[in-house]
């Protein structure tokens, strides 16, 4: 007799125990012989019992598997896996001998009368979703061969809420993903992702857009998946684009690994666009160091594809490195120019100018963004300079924000009274259910902003001792510069041993001279003017900073001490009266609700 196993526990193991306790061994009760025949008989029962409940759960569950790889929902499995489940032990009841004469042709009435209508009534209801999915789908593919990927989207998005049957939905959403990817909406393509990551183990354009999303943000993980899958592929001689190697690349030099991110890149040459992509990533790896060489490979890219966006961001990156900022910025205007509705593009331009210091401009171009196709850190970075820099034009509230993973988080900012940079008591739940949002700078900096204006500066010196960003952050010297001021007002003197926390890539021409002044101080080089020295233990020390690093709005929230022009240096009016030229209105209006 074969073994079989309910829950882990073997059948036959608990039938030889009862055998074991109650027979003849040697061990057991002794008995007479009509007491072990009775046991006997109790003992085959049991056996056939366990077995029957066995088969009933093995029956079921295979029942509700096949019902889900036919598009059936929970409501059909369970019917389905029941009918099946019922008929299964009415033969294995017959072949026993667990029902007498007739019995189980009336347990087969009442099985097939339980479920039989239920099932005619789901299958009609199946047939009809079938239909929609076919006549949608075939419409949809039509109007994406007429170039209507807009159109072949909103035939999809309104037949889908009517597919109940997850099998059914599958052709829907693969349609769907490929009018997102003609339209080039990352965010509805993420949103996708993040319900169903399995479709795009199958369309490798949609996957590219997605993986090249989740190298910008960060994700790492989430690209790791994608590109295993599809570099196994390759692998497998099954086809897989070049592209990418160009994005294992982009993710090694994010995470510093240079020698990394050339060895990908060397490993053979590609075609077209791809071959383009491959050069004028090298350009940037290899420059400033070896100049004439990256010149070389970035024209060679152009030549290959010039009007492509990427190539042109690259051209950028390499131009900015090597400290030739007219050409910079002419090599991102013509990436937004060629690639204006592509919402990384537009990030990486607008990031350009942040890096710059010409944070209007890149207010401007992040606005442009809102629109669709845009991404929820488009939007997010929007409202966060306009709680730091400026406010915001009323337009943009008519327009709706893209799906996505911090669409809470934009919904929330919205809600922060104007006055304040923060609110802990309504975010603290968010932050308990995404701890990612911690990690955003958004977060971080309006929360110090938050601790400083409430005048908590062992809070602030906290978040900005825990959650310093270094090259990343969106302003590096102003970043030191409160962490200088902050540890001063709390020791009484500027330690020349935090040199270790000072960089020298901040010493560039053209330095505000608050920074520049605390710079020297911290390193033991000069004390600053005597104005510095009181300006840092005093109310204004904060609002200060903000004002140097270009943060109109943070410095005039955090102002405290009424301004004196005739004590005041030039640099500090000069600050102060560019805030208020682009604030005043709308602070007048903050300071009566206070």
């Amino acid at each position: 007799m074969g073994k079989s196993c309910v829950d882990g526990v073997d059948v036959v193991d608990i039938v030889d125990d009862v055998d074991g306790r109650y027979g003849s061994g040697n061990g057991g009760i002794r008995m007479t012989r009509a007491g072990r025949d009775s046991c006997r008989h109790f003992r085959n029962s049991l056996l056939r019992a366990l077995q029957l409940d066995m088969l009933w759960a093995r029956v079921y569950a295979r029942g509700k598997q096949l019902a889900r790889l036919w598009g059936m929902d929970m409501r059909t499995r369970r019917h389905l896996a029941v009918l099946a489940a019922g008929l299964t032990l009415m033969a294995g009841c017959g072949a026993s001998g667990g029902f007498g004469g007739y019995g189980w042709f009336l347990l087969l009435a009442v099985v097939m009368a339980g479920a039989g209508w239920p099932l005619s009534v789901i299958a009609l209801r199946w047939r009809k979703q079938r239909r929609l999915v076919v006549s949608t789908y075939l419409e949809a593919e039509e109007r994406l061969e007429e170039s209507e990927p807009a159109e072949a989207l909103e035939l999809v998005r309104a037949a889908k809420p009517e597919v109940t049957y997850g099998g059914l939905r599958a052709p829907l959403t693969q349609v769907e993903m490929t009018a997102l990817l003609r339209l080039g909406d990352v965010a509805g393509l993420l949103a996708i992702y993040a319900d169903t990551p399995d479709a795009f183990y199958w369309q490798e354009g949609p996957a590219l857009l997605v993986a090249e999303a989740h190298v910008a943000d960060g994700r790492y993980e989430a690209f790791d998946k994608l590109y295993n899958w599809w570099h196994e592929r390759e692998g497998r001689g099954e086809g897989a684009s070049k592209r990418w190697v160009l994005l294992e690349s982009d993710k090694l030099q994010r995470e510093e690994y240079e020698i990394g991110a050339l060895e990908a890149l060397n490993r053979g040459e590609m075609e077209g666009p791809a071959e383009a992509g491959r050069l004028a990533r090298l350009a940037v790896l290899r420059g400033p160091e070896n100049g004439e060489e990256a010149q070389a490979l970035i024209e060679r890219a152009l030549k290959l594809a010039p009007d492509d966006p990427d190539v042109r961001v690259f051209q950028g990156m390499l131009y900015e490195k090597t400290a030739r900022d007219k050409r910079a910025e002419a090599a991102f205007q013509y990436a937004l120019a060629y690639g204006k509705r592509r919402p990384l593009i537009i990030d990486a331009v607008a990031e350009f100018y942040r890096r710059s210091s010409n944070i209007e401009r890149a207010l401007e171009i992040w606005m442009d963004g809102l629109a669709e196709p845009s991404l929820d850190r488009i939007w997010l970075k929007v409202l966060f300079l306009g709680k730091v820099y400026r406010p915001l034009a009323p337009a943009w509230k008519e327009l709706t924000p893209p799906p996505g993973e911090f669409s809470q988080l934009i919904d929330f900012f919205e809600t922060v009274p104007r006055a304040r940079f923060w609110d802990h008591e309504t975010f603290q739940p968010m932050a308990t259910e995404k701890p990612v949002l911690l990690s955003r700078q958004e977060v971080h900096w309006l929360r110090v902003f938050e601790a400083l204006r409430v005048r908590n500066e062992d809070e602030a010196l906290s978040l900005l001792n825990v959650s310093r960003f270094g090259e990343r952050s969106w302003h590096q010297d102003l970043e030191t510069t409160l962490i200088w001021i902050l540890t001063y007002r709390r020791v009484k003197f500027m330690n020349p041993e935090l040199v270790l926390i000072a960089d020298d890539r901040l010493r560039v021409e053209g330095r505000h001279p608050l920074f520049a002044a605390l710079d020297n101080w911290v390193r033991g080089e000069a004390k600053p003017p005597e104005f510095v020295q009181r300006l840092v233990v005093s109310d204004e020390a904060f609002a200060a900073a903000c004002l140097a690093a270009g943060w109109h709005r943070a410095g005039l929230i955090l102002h405290r001490v009424p301004l004196v022009k005739s004590e005041a240096p030039e640099w500090l009016v000069r600050d102060y009266e560019a805030a208020l030229k682009v604030c005043k209105d709308e602070l007048d209006e903050m300071r009566a609700s206070l």
